[in-house]
């Protein structure tokens, strides 16, 4: 799992354009700055990208980083799991925390 950000302005590039057709991208579905979590393959990761989408509408760009950083770090503990965030029981979120805290990561932070 990886993290992107949107940025409409790498794809507006001419020379992009060619590639796609121009009206391929004339209305951007997804608002710059809006965090993608995508998986090994570059498929965004459901239901997390929704959940992103809509939860950085009205926040700060750092608080929207931060956000989905900590999206990619829980997403990807569950992955080594092998637990879909569908999935996620309190066991999980217990050795999460505890992950979390082995790792330095004070008990306000976690």
């Amino acid at each position: 799992m990886d993290l992107y950000f949107a940025d409409w302005s790498l794809v507006s590039r001419p020379d992009r354009l060619k590639a796609v057709g121009s009206d391929a991208i004339s209305t951007p579905r997804v608002p710059d700055g809006t965090p993608v979590l995508v998986d090994n393959s570059m498929r965004p990761v459901e239901p997390w990208c929704t959940f992103l989408g809509l939860y950085s509408q009205n926040l700060r760009r750092n608080s929207v980083v931060s956000y989905a950083r900590d999206a990619l770090e829980f997403g990807r503990f569950l992955e080594t799991r092998g637990v879909g965030v569908l999935d996620v029981s309190e066991s999980d979120l217990v050795a999460y925390r505890a992950d979390r805290f082995a790792s330095g990561v004070s008990p306000r932070s976690w």
